[in-house]
């Protein structure tokens, strides 16, 4: 009884010190002031969480004793093993740092264990029905994961196929190819019966909602293969949290209904088997008609087809000698095929005579044909290498060898599922390794990993029946057989609670970029004329679309978009003949000779005609730059706006004679103090549309920009100012023959308050480094270049009136010479808000590890790992900070026209990217035109950059068809980075971190005659 109290005080105790770490680490107010620093209050709150789970133990087996009439003796030890699973809360209680979503994970996932093994004691004592448990656990293993993706859930339109996903099941349209009619229709039920959000949001909550039900359903799997709940459990929560699958839990796609099917297949495929008589030939039934339903969402529904005609052909060779059974079944799975006759129907309805040829072209996605190689898997090591990578980032190596030992393991103890399981496991992840989506593929790997989970699960099934028998081996007593039986299934259940922590933030997709907002912005523009239409890209495009035709915001817009430059031109010109309004929200290049060009908010009209007087409500300024650029006035931003808001502005410009240069405008913020908070980088006006060679005398231009309040610019007052210069150069064009090259336009307020969600550090801290003032979190660089810019952010919580503080830094020991704005002064900052200051130094020349430390706290705040050659060692290209070009590799100098172009990129991250940049390659000739480029994502679309681990050396091979009438002579080939959804491209920089272009030109190509 003792050891029992002691166990059970122990487990209490780590509890205890978790939460005295978490409450006051999760809630940023009064709570978190109270408990920094001051160990009595913490050592209350340990004590009393300790004596709650001591006076719990004690009452629950006073219960017990009633209720089954054994004695305390009996039952208090044995239920003291109960709450081992809360030692696990160590982990977090001990380590160093704060990480919020490690921490509640663990805690909620020994919550858990604590509570199942309370259960099972609870049914061996004949308290609970086992048909209760079982409900209990399928529902609870929807319910977790189902509310951690509605924590993740994105709130607006999606992307790609997702918001097409949206606007078809809210309208009843037709989807691209194949249709999905099952998914379209879904859908509108979902969002006729769901009254939560907007018809967006419903459409993203029925995804959540299929992912989640996939959970028991791989649960269910499981338990019948294993036919135990530990492992089955585990494998289902292992597949829910692997990062792939629960970022389609949290989106408008199509892969999480998939995966359901995939999960339902396989488990009415093993009910078939298990069950005799009547029953058996209603799972047939139930799988052939549920199969054919699967059919009407995705024909990667086809790649399980040989796996399960394997299976059932083992479970009953003489099935191919019953004609009626077999004509049975394949009646039932044509069925449901009848649902894809949806779309001849809503094709009629919208006036489009579909023919025969097109609604095969349709449902078969044929056009999709050419981007599949199935040789792939034997012919591509790079692709192979591919699809390790995903594993590894889906299951971690410790998962990885569970996998492999579960499938071995089942080859001894389930043959015939071991081999279902790998025939399909194959021909999905065959599929995978020969399917060139336009984007990162990984989910078409998504039902493989389901495969890979469960063969997860057995893994730990083979472990624990190992170590039973070792148990048995050196007879230990049951209740030390039962404490190593509850310590290693703690331990197993530390892979899904361990990617719950890891995952949650890197799939969050509650926060992540949505234009939404912009689209609204543009269609309420009272300037914007009826009928307009918008050229877009494929990111502006489907917010605009969708708010025109489902919540119809301005159903008059249309918004397209289209295959490629040609037929954009094209259009803008067939637009411009009939006198129809349009206008740009993509680039297009080569428009400022031809047209005359303005902003309306950010989109850019395209007009025959030029404007020749500016808006009578807009600021008049007589400003001249350089006696030409007359800068006529300028629509008055808001006068305030929150942090991480966004100012707009557009200044209205004027040439009285033709300029022979093309200069960049660029607006910038400037405190009291004189300190520069955000410059632009400067771009041609008009959204880069229109530079200046091509305005025309006497014509007025509007030029829209966006000022973002970046999380660093503290409240206060700021002024604004314009400048007029050339590309790269740091002085601009004199204004009014003064002195000075800037021109101010007007004073602004940067309000306390935040846009949306205040920003959160890489890493949490909780450091009281004054009175009311906290640090609660870091974000710097892991690995830098020697005497590289190392740009440092430090996040601090404010409770009240402060004095003012000056934090000192220091880099191994060393005071760093840093300014301090004097908008920094912290006597000046508001209470009870979250405030970010920016820091920035140089790293040492030397290699090594250095401690970046605040003076007033012991522990450092990073440690930074300097390594690699210096900028002025090395002949890399830096792009903006983001990624070095380490060198390249070209095979063939020497092409004809219509050959293909090789060059292998080595690329080395050099910070965490947020963005996933296009890489561009354009071959330009002689002639100074492009004839041949390719932009795309690095390693053919499967390694985005918001995936590079810093300091990893990429080898990114590209293959750019040169165009067959492309002209001899000699080539260079441009490089760049850009970001697709606003097209600004990463500046060069050079050794002093200036920029001095946006491309790295490489000569030494050379195109013969044919």
């Amino acid at each position: 009884m003792l050891l029992a109290a002691v166990l059970v005080a122990l487990d209490g105790l780590s509890l205890g010190m978790t939460l005295a770490r978490l409450v006051p680490q999760t809630f940023l107010n009064q709570l978190a002031l109270v408990f920094a620093g001051n160990l009595p209050k913490k050592l209350y709150l340990i004590a009393a969480v300790t004596a709650l789970i001591i006076a719990g133990w004690v009452a629950y087996g006073c219960w017990l004793t009633r209720r089954t009439g054994k004695s305390k003796r009996q039952i208090l030890p044995l239920d003291a093993l109960a709450h081992a699973p809360l030692m696990l809360t160590l982990l977090y209680a001990l380590a160093p740092g704060v990480d919020l979503a490690r921490g509640w994970a663990l805690t909620g996932g020994a919550l858990a264990l604590f509570i199942a093994l309370r259960t099972h004691q609870a049914i061996e004592l004949g308290l609970l029905p086992r048909a209760w448990a079982e409900r209990a656990l399928h529902l609870a293993l929807f319910a977790i994961p189902f509310a951690l993706y509605l924590r993740t859930l994105t709130p607006g339109v999606g992307t790609k196929d997702g918001f097409e996903l949206q606007v078809v099941s809210a309208t009843l349209g037709i989807a691209h190819p194949t249709g999905y009619p099952l998914f379209t229709l879904l859908g509108r039920l979902f969002i006729a019966l769901v009254p939560i959000g907007s018809p967006a949001y419903r459409i993203n909550l029925m995804c959540a909602a299929f992912a989640a039900l996939s959970v028991p359903l791989i649960y269910a799997i499981g338990r019948r293969v294993l036919k135990h709940r530990a492992p089955a459990a585990l494998a289902a929560l292992v597949f829910a949290f692997t990062p792939a699958f629960w970022v389609q839990a949290s989106i408008p796609e199509k892969y999480s209904l998939n995966i359901f099917f995939v999960a339902l297949m396989i488990y009415l495929a093993l009910r078939w088997t298990e069950e005799s008589g009547e029953q058996s030939k209603k799972y047939f039934h139930y799988l052939a008609f549920a199969y054919g339903l699967s059919l009407t969402h995705h024909r990667t529904m086809l790649l399980l087809a040989p796996a399960l005609a394997f299976y059932i052909l083992l479970a009953e060779p003489k099935l191919l000698r019953r004609p009626k059974r077999l004509l049975i079944a394949l009646a039932l799975i044509a069925a449901p095929l009848l649902l894809y006759l949806y779309i001849p129907w809503r094709a009629y309805a919208q006036g489009w005579q579909m023919t025969w040829a097109e609604f095969l072209a349709q449902i078969s996605g044929s056009e999709y044909a050419p981007a599949l190689r199935l040789d792939e898997w034997l012919t591509s090591p790079e692709r192979r290498a591919t699809y390790l990578r995903f594993l590894q980032t889906q299951f971690a190596v410790t998962g990885i060898g569970l996998g492999i030992t579960g499938w071995l393991w089942l080859l001894h103890r389930r043959r015939r599922f071991a081999a279902f399981s790998f025939i399909a496991w194959a021909a999905y992840v065959i599929f995978g390794l020969g399917y060139h989506a336009y984007y990162n593929d990984v989910n078409y790997f998504l039902p493989s990993h389901l495969i890979f989970a469960l063969w997860i699960g057995a893994g730990l099934d083979a472990l624990a029946h190992g170590l039973a028998a070792l148990a048995r081996k050196l007879k230990s007593s049951p209740r030390l057989s039962l404490l190593g039986n509850i310590g290693f299934w703690s331990l197993a259940a530390l892979l899904p609670i361990t990617f719950i922590g890891t995952h949650l933030p890197q799939v969050d997709m509650s926060q992540a970029h949505n234009d939404t907002p912009w689209a609204r912005y543009v269609l309420s523009l009272d300037d914007l004329p009826l009928n307009a239409t918008i050229l877009a890209d494929s990111v502006k495009m489907p917010p605009l679309h969708y708010l025109t035709t489902v919540e119809k915001v301005r159903p008059d817009v249309k918004a397209i978009v289209l295959p490629d430059e040609t037929a954009y031109i094209k259009s803008l010109e067939a637009h411009l003949v009939q006198g129809l309004p349009v206008y740009l929200a993509r680039y297009l290049p080569n428009l400022g000779g031809a047209y005359h060009l303005r902003s309306l908010g950010p989109l850019v009209e395209v007009s025959l005609n030029p404007l020749t007087q500016m808006p009578a409500d807009a600021r008049p300024l007589q400003a001249a730059f350089d006696h030409s650029i007359h800068l006529l006035g300028y629509d008055a931003p808001t006068p305030s706006a929150p942090r991480q808001g966004t100012l707009r502005v557009t200044l209205y410009w004027q040439p009285s004679e033709p300029i022979a240069e093309s200069y960049h405008v660029r607006l910038r913020l400037v405190g009291s103090g004189g300190h520069i908070w955000w410059e632009e980088k400067g771009r041609l006006p008009v959204s880069d549309h229109y530079p200046t060679n091509a305005w025309r005398p006497g014509e007025v231009i509007p030029d829209y920009h966006e000022i973002p309040i970046e999380a660093t610019i503290p409240p206060g007052k700021y002024r604004l100012e314009a400048g007029v210069f050339r590309a790269f150069a740091e002085t601009g064009l004199p204004v009014n023959d003064g002195p000075g090259d800037r021109v101010a336009l007007d004073t602004v307020t940067v309000v306390p308050n935040w846009e949306g969600k205040p920003p959160q550090p890489a890493v949490a801290r909780q450091d009281l480094v004054a009175p009311n003032l906290m640090l609660i979190g870091v974000d710097a660089p892991d690995k830098v270049r020697p005497e590289s810019q190392i740009r440092l952010q430090l996040y601090w919580q404010t409770f009240g009136s402060l004095a003012d503080y000056r934090p000192t830094l220091t880099l191994r020991g060393e005071r760093q010479p840093e300014p301090w704005p004097d908008q920094y002064n912290t006597s000046t900052w508001p209470g009870d808000q979250i405030m970010v200051t920016q820091h920035t130094f140089q790293a040492p020349l030397e290699p090594g590890l250095y401690d970046l430390a605040l003076e007033a706290l012991s522990s450092p705040l990073a440690r930074l790992r300097v390594e690699g050659a210096a900028a002025a060692q090395k002949a890399a290209v830096n792009f903006g900070d983001q990624m070095l070009l380490l060198d390249y590799d070209i095979p063939r100098k020497e092409l004809r026209p219509g050959d293909l172009f090789e060059m292998t990129l080595n690329w080395q991250g050099l910070a965490d990217m947020d963005e996933d940049y296009t890489i561009f390659v354009h071959l330009l000739g002689p002639d100074g035109l492009s004839h041949g480029q390719v932009d795309l994502w690095p390693h053919d679309g499967t390694y985005p950059t918001g995936e590079w681990p810093v300091g990893e050396v990429i080898a990114d091979t590209y293959r750019v068809p040169l165009d067959a009438d492309a002209p001899p002579g000699a080539y260079r080939v441009e490089v760049g980075v850009y970001l697709l959804r606003t097209m600004s491209r990463l500046a060069v920089l050079n050794a002093g971190g200036r920029p001095v272009d946006d491309k790295w030109l490489i000569e030494g190509l050379t195109i013969k005659n044919k």
